[in-house]
């Protein structure tokens, strides 16, 4: 009876090495092999021995083709027409191991990159030749997709895995992006990439190529203005001082919103009423500048500022045309400047009247006194304007708490009751930058004691720059 059972251990132990050791791999197929846990080897087709225990079978991929539903997205064309696209990939593993170690899930992988290069070549398309240019879409995914599965594990190596396991993690953790909601400003794309090191910065501007909307109507005081009209216009948004500080230049930025910009052209700079010749536009990206020979409504030009340009001017060949959509929003935190060195007053006073056109922080110059005022809404505003009047204007200067919490702009229609609001609110009052009436106080309290003291008196909290200008 023992001998009885001793044969069937034995014939068990055997069955289950042969079974553990003897290995049919299926035509089109190929099993990956671990040793300890680390690859070992990858088994075609036929018939193979393992050693038992230590070695074991830890992957099998099928070397057929195989048919990946890619689902319908939505895309844009170059002409800002959607459409809804899908497809069919057709897949087939070449390299069993990386396969096995290269990605968690190359399926999944592979249809994001396809979906996302469709995205990218029918952005470049008009909507007719996104019917006739099947065979360029097809060839463009098959080449992302193809580059992507051998050159990622190349460069990357085992760190390869990692990224892909971070990828899978972010994925998991946001909302996938929807052009849709995009476009109506309820998503912001994500990006993961270093700019000191130059990685990710060219797929970065590449998609804003893809998804960037196409101009919209700019609403002006007197009406819409259409990118599609021929009659040139634009307005300055932004002006950079010192942006070569060995030349001491200052650059306004010019946002195309009609016609067509052209080097060298003539337009009305409405707040002042002259004529101007744009003959050294400038466009910039990081560091580098260059001359621009043509713009078109949504593109933004550099022009050179002697001074005589604000934020809110507008420019253009017919119509005096003036932007709303500049809005200075008052301040919430106060300080007072103190120059350490008299004999630099004039040069305070010129750095402070031109950071603040940038919007570094905000000016202002009480009535009664010498002193300069700034507003801002966050503390590292005072930290930067003191850092660049010393280092671009030379001015040695420093900054200290002003009892002030509260900044309104103030207008009244009837000019008398604003000037008697003046007189008898002289030590409150200020002038912005922009030459504004400015009401300053302590707190919320003694600003709704005023107001309700000075009913005819309109005290505004923001202020679009389109109300300083005059025809």
């Amino acid at each position: 009876m023992e001998t009885l059972i001793a044969a069937v251990v034995i014939v068990v132990l055997v069955l289950v090495v042969v079974a553990r050791t003897a290995i049919v791999v299926p035509q089109q197929s190929a099993f990956v092999v671990e040793y300890l846990g680390k690859y070992r080897k990858t088994m075609h087709a036929g018939f193979h021995i393992l050693v038992p225990f230590v070695e074991k079978v830890a992957y099998k991929h099928s070397l057929k083709e195989i048919a990946l539903d890619i689902p319908e997205q939505i895309c844009i064309t170059r002409d800002n027409v959607q459409v809804g696209v899908d497809g069919v990939l057709y897949m087939q593993v070449l390299d069993p191991t990386r396969a096995s170690y290269g990605i968690g899930n190359y399926q999944f992988a592979s249809t994001q990159l396809a979906q996302t290069t469709m995205r990218s070549v029918i952005g470049k398309l008009d909507l007719d030749r996104t019917f006739e240019e099947r065979d360029s879409i097809n060839s463009a995914i098959v080449q992302a997709v193809d580059k992507a599965s051998a050159i990622l594990y190349e460069l990357l190596g085992s760190l390869a895995n990692e990224l892909r396991e971070d990828v899978e993690l972010i994925q998991g953790a946001a909302d996938p992006f929807d052009l849709d909601h995009y476009l109506k400003g309820n998503q912001t794309p994500v990006f993961f990439g270093s700019a000191i090191n130059n990685f990710g910065v060219k797929e970065m501007l590449d998609t804003f190529i893809d998804i960037a909307p196409c101009p919209g109507p700019r609403a002006a005081v007197t009406r819409d203005v259409s990118p599609y009209e021929e009659p040139f216009s634009g307005f300055v948004f932004k002006i950079q001082a010192n942006m070569n500080p060995a030349h001491r230049d200052r650059i306004a930025f010019v946002r195309i919103c009609s016609g067509k910009f052209t080097r060298g052209m003539k337009a009305t700079h409405h707040r002042i009423g002259k004529n101007v010749t744009f003959s050294n536009a400038t466009i910039f990206m990081a560091n580098d500048r260059e001359n621009v020979e043509e713009a078109y409504p949504g593109d933004i030009i550099g022009i050179h500022n002697h001074g005589t340009i604000k934020i809110g001017d507008t420019f253009s060949d017919k119509e005096p045309l003036k932007f709303r959509g500049i809005p200075s929003f008052a301040p919430e935190i106060f300080r007072k400047v103190i120059l350490k060195n008299p004999m630099k007053a004039k040069h305070l006073q010129k750095g402070l009247t031109h950071l603040a056109e940038e919007g570094v922080a905000q000016v202002f110059r009480p009535v009664l006194g010498n002193d300069y005022i700034l507003g801002a809404v966050g503390m590292l505003q005072f930290d930067i304007m003191m850092e660049r009047l010393k280092s671009e204007y030379g001015v040695d200067a420093d900054y200290e708490p002003v009892d002030l919490n509260v900044a309104r702009w103030v207008e009244c229609n009837n000019s008398k009751k604003m000037d008697e609001f003046e007189k008898k609110n002289s030590a409150n009052m200020a002038w912005d930058s922009e030459g504004s009436r400015v009401y300053l106080t302590t707190s919320e309290w003694h600003l709704g004691y005023c107001v309700e003291r000075w009913p005819e008196i309109e005290f505004s909290k923001t202020r679009e720059v389109t109300d300083n200008f005059h025809s």
